[in-house]
């Protein structure tokens, strides 16, 4: 594969489906797009997504995991819905507290050291699971 100077090789794939809106229910190639500026802009528009990490190479999986969860959690405490995690619950009382809320979740997140995902996200709120049974760091 023939890559610019100073660029990172692209080894896998990454898919996406939008779930609603003019392009719902087709699958984009989204590879070369930055994670999260497009997940930033899919959750301004409300727009809701799917992503295929099937093909993805391991730092795709983890760049577009990472967006994929800050977006989820973002929409979550902009909507109201509150956000699970670790036995706690975060919610911002109004969408101006959201950018406080989630700094706290997402402290929590890396101070735990687990490995984490998005277990659940529908309308009574987002859960943030915990993926591996390892130890935590603290």
């Amino acid at each position: 594969m023939t890559q610019k100077k100073g660029t990172t090789p692209i080894d896998g794939k990454v898919f996406m489906t939008l779930l609603n809106g003019p392009f719902a229910n087709r699958k984009r190639d989204v590879t070369r797009a930055v994670p999260a500026e497009l997940i930033a802009e899919l959750t301004r528009d409300q727009t809701k997504w799917l992503l295929d990490l099937a093909q993805a190479d391991h730092i795709q999986r983890l760049e577009w995991a990472k967006a994929d969860m800050g977006g989820r959690i973002l929409d979550a405490l902009l909507h109201g819905r509150p956000v699970r995690f670790n036995k706690r619950i975060y919610m911002a009382a109004s969408p101006e507290e959201y950018a406080e809320v989630g700094g706290r979740l997402e402290d929590a997140i890396f101070e735990s050291g687990y490995n984490v995902f998005v277990e659940a996200d529908d309308e009574s709120g987002v859960t943030i699971g915990i993926h591996s049974k390892e130890t935590p760091k603290n």
